[in-house]
Order: C-alpha cells, then sequence, then structure tokens
C-alpha cells in the first residue's frame, strides 16, 4: 500500500518576531484554505444543478419548500396548450416577484417541473446555502425510495401475475 503525504509550505515575508512571522504564515494559510473551499463550493453547485437535471419530479417540491423555509409566498403557475391538436404545454410562474417562463413540455405536469426547475437554477446564484440543502435532501429521498435492497426500483416481480390489457386476464411475466 502506498502512502501519500501533502506538504504545503507556506513562506511570509520576513519579521524580527517569531509572533508576527506566525501570524503571516496563517495569513497565508487562511487564504489558501479558503481558496480550496471556493473550489469546493462550486463543485458542490455543479453536483447540485445535475441533481435536479436528473430528478425532474422534485423540482416544485423543491421550490415549494424552499419558499416556505424563506417565508415567500408559494410560486404561483399558469400553464397554456399551445396547440389544440397536440399536447404541448408552456408553463411560467412567479416567485418572489420575478416570472419564469418554462421549455415545451408533453404534458401540463411536466411543463411545471421544468419552469420550477428553471426557477431553481436561477435561485442557485444567489443561494446562502438553504436552496443546495433542500435539493441535497430531496435528492437522497427520491434515490432512497427507488432502490430496495440495492435493486432498482423499475424491477418486475416475477413470482406473481401481471394484468394487462383490456381483459384484465392474468398473464405470467
Amino acid at each position: 500500500m502506498t502512502k501519500r503525504l501533502v506538504v504545503n509550505i507556506f513562506i511570509g515575508s520576513s519579521s524580527s518576531s517569531s509572533s508576527s512571522s506566525e501570524q503571516n504564515v496563517a495569513k497565508i494559510a487562511l487564504q489558501a484554505i479558503k481558496q480550496a473551499s471556493a473550489i469546493k463550493d462550486k463543485d458542490y453547485k455543479q453536483l447540485t444543478i445535475s441533481t435536479i437535471y436528473q430528478n425532474l419530479k422534485c423540482c416544485k417540491s423543491i421550490l415549494n419548500e424552499y419558499a416556505l423555509r424563506m417565508n415567500h409566498a408559494s410560486p404561483t403557475y399558469t400553464t397554456i396548450q399551445q396547440d389544440k391538436f397536440h399536447p404541448v404545454y408552456v408553463s411560467s410562474l412567479v416567485f418572489d416577484g420575478k416570472t419564469y417562463r418554462g421549455e415545451v413540455a408533453g404534458s401540463k405536469k411536466e411543463a411545471e417541473q421544468l419552469v420550477a426547475r428553471i426557477a431553481i437554477e436561477s435561485l442557485l446564484g444567489f443561494d446562502s446555502g438553504i436552496l443546495l440543502q433542500i435539493i441535497n435532501s430531496k435528492s437522497k429521498a427520491h434515490n432512497g425510495r427507488n432502490t430496495i435492497n440495492g435493486h432498482s426500483g423499475n424491477m418486475i416481480n416475477t413470482q406473481r401475475p401481471v394484468l394487462v390489457g383490456p381483459s384484465k386476464q392474468p398473464v405470467n411475466v
């Protein structure tokens, strides 16, 4: 097994007393720690954004919880069907005095989730950390629901008959 040792050497300006030299080195060390922390925060936000892209179904819930925690009114959604002959929907929402316009979707529910995601992305730029906490807690809850004993929730139990078709006759899968 290989062990790795990382050594950071901080060289400050020379000083006549050891206490001021220690303070100079401590300032440099603190700046290095802050820079490393800023990089980690950027990576954390990027991971959070990818989480909301994977879990679109959670976006409205995330935004509602954020509104509740921040003492804002709940978002107000407006959804229109753009074409009478095709199920094409677009939603907009008003949250904290700002209006967000969503993308085209195949259902009203999806259109509302998409516009909620757009609002979340916008809010992440100004978030104090509360929105990130909510997203990560929803992500953990969502991942926990879809995994049972290490298997995806999309598995079919082949020991029971499955009812399909208009006749509702049992069919073994």
